[in-house]
C-alpha cells in the first residue's frame, strides 16, 4: 500500500496520496520524511482536481496540526530550538483557523513551558481547563507551571485535581508527594 501512496504522490501529486503517505510517516516515526510531504501538501494553493473529498481549508488544518506534531518530535532527538520554534508557528497558525482544539493548546502549552513561557503557558493551561475540565494534562501542566513559580499551595490543588480525573496519573502523583513532603 505504501508503493502505492508513494507512487500517486510522487507522479502525480495527488492530495489524499500525500497526505496518507504523511500519515505512514508519522505512524513510523520517520518525521522528517512527513515535513517534507506535510510541507508540499501546505504550500498548495490551489485544488485542481474537483472530486477530491479535501479542500484547501480542510488540507491547511491538517498539514498544520500534523506539521506541529512532527516539528514537536523532531526536537526530542534534535534538542534544535528552531525545530520547537517551527513547532510552535504551525500550533499557532492551526489555533486561528480551530481555536479550542485541545490537543494543539496543550501541545502549545508544553512548548511555551519548555521554553520558559511560562506565564504564557498557564495562559493556555487554563483556556484548556475552562474549555475541557476533564481533560487532566491542563491541570497536570498548570500544577507544573505552579511549582515553577514557587506556589505549591495552588501546584497542590492542581495536582489533586488531575488525581481526581485520573488516579493512575504517574505524574501528578509524584509531584504532589513531593510538595507534601516539602511541606512536612
Amino acid at each position: 500500500a505504501k508503493q502505492s501512496l508513494h507512487k500517486a504522490w510522487d507522479e502525480m501529486n495527488h492530495i489524499e496520496a500525500g497526505v496518507n503517505l504523511a500519515e505512514c510517516y508519522i505512524r513510523e516515526k520517520d518525521f522528517k520524511k512527513a515535513v517534507n510531504i506535510l510541507e508540499s501538501l501546505y504550500n498548495i494553493k490551489e485544488v485542481v482536481v474537483t472530486n477530491m473529498a479535501m479542500d484547501i481549508p480542510d488540507l491547511r488544518r491538517l498539514t498544520l496540526k500534523k506539521l506541529g506534531i512532527c516539528w514537536s518530535n523532531i526536537h526530542l532527538t534534535s534538542q534544535n530550538p528552531g525545530d520547537l520554534q517551527r513547532a510552535e508557528k504551525f500550533y499557532r497558525e492551526f489555533l486561528q483557523i480551530k481555536p479550542n482544539d485541545l490537543f494543539v493548546m496543550d501541545a502549545l502549552a508544553r512548548i511555551l513551558n519548555n521554553t520558559g513561557r511560562f506565564d504564557e503557558a498557564a495562559f493556555w493551561a487554563i483556556k484548556t481547563i475552562n474549555l475541557h475540565p476533564r481533560f487532566k494534562n491542563s491541570w497536570h501542566n498548570f500544577g507544573c507551571y505552579e511549582i515553577m513559580n514557587k506556589r505549591y499551595v495552588t501546584a497542590k490543588i492542581f495536582f489533586e485535581q488531575c488525581l481526581k480525573i485520573d488516579p493512575k496519573h504517574a505524574e501528578a502523583r509524584h509531584n504532589l508527594n513531593q510538595i507534601i513532603a516539602m511541606q512536612k
